[in-house]
């Protein structure tokens, strides 16, 4: 069986942001990131660490980490299985992620593949949700049609548990679309946030991610056994370990390669995540193509995908042509 030892290239770049990007956690106007190019002869592949300020990494750390780490990795059972020289790579999810998909870019390339095909998953389509932070009736409806003229048919509403209803209001004043929520743990567990997750249900909301602090899992059971649409856990799954204890709290995960490490946990948690018949979502942290096109080749194992982060973001040819120049 050959080993592959890759050269590997790394620089730090920023994701722009089209509009402040506004959720329960804050206001940003980008997010920094580390780029990851690793190459056998004139096979490569492309990997992103995508680090919000909520996150306890930052980008000199993880660049300093990626410089220092030596990658080998084999092709075994139909995928790359890949080791380091420094196992920090793995307390760092963001930095496994940038070099998990960058190996199975390389590898899928090596095998004379794409990743769509050589992971298997299908070709089916699943739906694509358009983030909308939280915004203003006028800001909303830029966004809803920025959404629209790209594509998008689904959209998710960020929520922070403040004016959420006048949110829901607006945008079924500007459109019909379907559209899920997301409350990034701004509610507060009690008849109050029942009455409301039920309202949404009979609007027709597709699904309520995190509307409780991660750790309170007995409230998103509660909350589940209250409604007929799924109920996603996201801050309170980050990877397969948490899935597997707390998984049945929920009846849906959102699986995001930068939470859990990367396209090998990401399958992993999958078929977890259908085991325990979840709901599965693939999401990203609002990554560049770079990332969400690895997210892609996962999510058509799920039921929908939240891969929008190449539309949030102004500048991602910029991003793409600077990772393919390392």
């Amino acid at each position: 069986m050959a080993t592959f030892s890759p050269t590997i290239r790394v620089a730090i770049n920023r994701l722009k942001f089209r509009y402040p990007f506004r959720i329960a956690h804050g206001v940003r106007d980008g997010t920094d990131v580390v780029l990851i190019k690793i190459a056998v002869d004139e096979h490569f592949g492309l990997g992103e660490a995508t680090l919000p300020p909520y996150l306890p990494w930052k980008a000199q750390d993880v660049l300093k980490l990626l410089e220092k780490t030596k990658i080998t990795f084999e092709l075994k059972n139909n995928q790359p299985i890949w080791n380091v020289s420094n196992d920090l790579v793995l307390e760092c999810p963001p930095a496994a992620a940038a070099i998990d998909m960058a190996v199975w870019q390389c590898a899928a390339s090596l095998t004379k593949q794409t990743l769509h095909d050589w992971l298997g998953l299908g070709k089916h389509q699943v739906p694509h949700t358009f983030t909308i932070g939280i915004s203003d009736a006028a800001e909303m409806n830029d966004k809803i049609h920025f959404g629209i003229a790209h594509g998008f048919t689904h959209f998710k509403l960020k929520m922070d548990g403040q004016n959420d209803r006048q949110v829901v209001e607006n945008y079924k004043h500007i459109t019909h679309h379907p559209f899920a929520v997301d409350a990034n743990q701004a509610w507060i567990e009690g008849k109050e946030s029942n009455a409301f997750a039920k309202d949404l249900e009979q609007k027709g909301c597709l699904l309520i991610e995190q509307p409780f602090h991660r750790s309170n899992h007995p409230g998103h059971h509660a909350l589940c056994k209250h409604l007929t649409i799924p109920v996603i856990g996201d801050e309170s799954i980050q990877g397969w370990e948490d899935l597997q204890c707390f998984g049945s709290h929920y009846t849906g995960v959102n699986i995001k390669l930068q939470k859990c490490g990367g396209i090998t946990p990401a399958l992993a948690m999958l078929t977890l995540a259908k085991s325990l018949n979840h709901y599965v979502l693939i999401g990203c942290m609002s990554e560049s193509s770079i990332g969400c096109g690895a997210g892609e080749a996962v999510a058509l194992g799920a039921q929908m995908a939240d891969l929008d982060g190449p539309w949030l973001i102004s500048n991602d040819q910029e991003i793409k042509e600077h990772a393919l120049a390392l």
